[in-house]
């Protein structure tokens, strides 16, 4: 199976048109990411071109699915209430390196574009217990399409 897409129309900041549908198994509640190659890297003692790297620009879910395309969306941003313990009730951080903050040159652009590829990365199965589909189950895919 074909999993990899394009973006073919933004329709606004929240939502874009991927060229893959239903004749291609996408399904309502899939995950799309989008991608972008970033500038050209060079070794800066030897100059030498090492070529680029993928950039994960956005992770969208798939929110109607049409036979050739699809409209995916944003996901939904929650805000946690602040404790007197943590800045959150659900907070969690990447530990940052200790870096020289002027080397520090990003990974490129982010900008979504018509064109940029769209990589479908996860389904989640439709087997529920009590209507939900159980954390356990939850983790267990997530780490199989991690693989």
């Amino acid at each position: 199976m074909n999993n990899q897409f394009r973006v073919v129309k933004i329709i606004d900041d929240t939502s874009l048109i991927i060229n893959g549908g239903s004749d291609n198994n996408v399904e309502v509640g899939d995950l799309m990411e989008i991608h972008g190659k970033s500038e050209t890297i060079f070794d800066p003692l030897t100059k030498e071109d090492l070529g680029k790297f993928d950039i994960v620009k956005d992770k969208l879910t798939v929110a109607k699915v049409y036979e050739k395309m699809c409209i995916c969306e944003t996901t939904y941003v929650s805000t946690y209430l602040p404790t007197l313990l943590s800045n959150s009730l659900f907070s969690t951080k990447q530990k940052k390196m200790n870096v020289e903050p002027t080397d520090i040159s990003g990974t490129g652009d982010k900008t979504i574009r018509i064109g940029d590829e769209a990589i479908l990365i996860k389904k989640l199965t439709n087997e529920l217990t009590d209507g939900e589909l159980t954390n356990d189950k939850l983790v267990e895919e997530i780490s199989q399409n991690e693989q």
